[in-house]
């Protein structure tokens, strides 16, 4: 191979180790980007995921609350007077403690009311609470979407720093292979002039085999001459 080939591939070499130098400064400071961005979307996931499992927990009372709400006293005070008043209009109860007068005076007295006044306004109340509980159960799977979607976002930005990494080491195995191929001219040029000597100093087998014969034919030369 010529010298000027082996320094214009150098040389090239060179070159194209440059530019992945930097390419390879472009890819780290993107690469540093992807982490800050990877890390701010793995506190919003947990963020999420905390506020998920808060309107998880909203969303199912637990038992614990509903004993609360059973023992509380004033929801067994309404319960009591509801149940007196059923008795006293039932006609199957005391007489009524507060007036003192039996259910025919009552029924003497006006046109009968409903057995539970209390009634519409417990069912108000459970009517709220399943709407709450509706807009609970949307809030929750608007946030588990949403977390499935940055968990997604995260697998794409892993794979895209695998990528990246991978490409950081092709460069670095070019640049190794591009630095070890700078001292081959030296050597080569070396080589060559070692080899022109050597091709200039030692004889060939042909030149040494006609030297031979011609040293036979002059032996027997002189043995014809002898004889």
């Amino acid at each position: 191979m010529e010298p000027q080939v082996v320094v214009a591939e150098l040389q090239r070499r060179q070159q194209e180790a440059e530019t992945l130098r930097t390419e390879l400064g472009t890819s780290q400071v993107a690469q540093a980007e992807l982490h800050a961005s990877l890390s701010a979307m793995a506190l919003e996931n947990i963020r999420l995921r905390d506020a998920l499992a808060a309107a998880q927990r909203a969303a199912e009372p637990s038992v614990v609350q509903l004993r609360q709400v059973l023992l509380d006293p004033a929801v067994n005070a309404e319960l009591a007077r509801l149940k007196r008043e059923l008795e006293r209009r039932s006609g199957r109860g005391p007489d009524d403690p507060a007036t003192g007068r039996g259910m025919e005076e009552v029924q003497a007295a006006g046109p009968r009311q409903e057995p539970f006044p209390a009634a519409g306004g417990l069912k108000q109340v459970m009517e709220l609470g399943r709407a709450e509980l509706r807009d609970l159960q949307a809030a929750y799977d608007e946030l588990e979407s949403r977390a499935h979607a940055l968990e997604e976002e995260r697998d794409t930005l892993q794979r895209q720093l695998r990528r990246r990494h991978a490409a950081e080491k092709y460069e670095a195995a070019l640049n190794g292979k591009a630095v070890g191929a700078a001292p081959a001219v030296p050597r080569h040029g070396k080589r060559a002039h070692g080899d022109a000597d050597m091709r200039g100093s030692a004889p060939s087998p042909r030149a040494a085999e006609r030297a031979r014969g011609h040293a036979v034919d002059e032996r027997q030369d002189r043995r014809r001459r002898r004889s």
